[in-house]
């Protein structure tokens, strides 16, 4: 019997051309042993970082996967929304997550993330 293991980001750079006003998109960032240094999202033509208190709310996310999507649903509060989810992913299935949110008018938030694998 195999024992599937995470293979985490230590560094990591995505990019998408984006869709909408999101215009293009990238995130990039760097981690140690869950314990984040940094990480950026490009969109909406800005850059934002995450503060160092917004980096410490990720601590602990011992991340293998990201998902990026953008809702362009300017009928929202917060308006057109690039969402980033960082996981820990197995083939059974997505563990408890991070989700970081960009929107012009709200900014950066953070978010914890349930996961669908009931053994991660």
């Amino acid at each position: 019997m195999s024992k599937e293991g995470v293979l985490a980001f230590d560094e990591f750079r995505v990019s998408s051309p984006g869709i909408g006003s999101s215009g293009p998109v990238a995130v990039w960032g760097t981690c140690s042993d869950g314990v984040w240094a940094a990480l950026s999202i490009q969109a909406f033509g800005q850059t934002r970082s995450l503060s160092a208190e917004q980096l410490e709310s990720v601590a602990g996310c011992v991340a293998n996967s990201l998902q990026l999507s953008c809702d362009t649903g300017h009928m929202r509060a917060s308006g057109p929304t690039v969402y980033v989810l960082l996981s820990k992913g197995f083939t059974s299935g997505r563990g408890a997550g991070t989700l970081i949110c960009f929107s012009e008018r709200r900014g950066v938030q953070v978010l914890e993330a349930p996961g669908d694998d009931p053994l991660g």
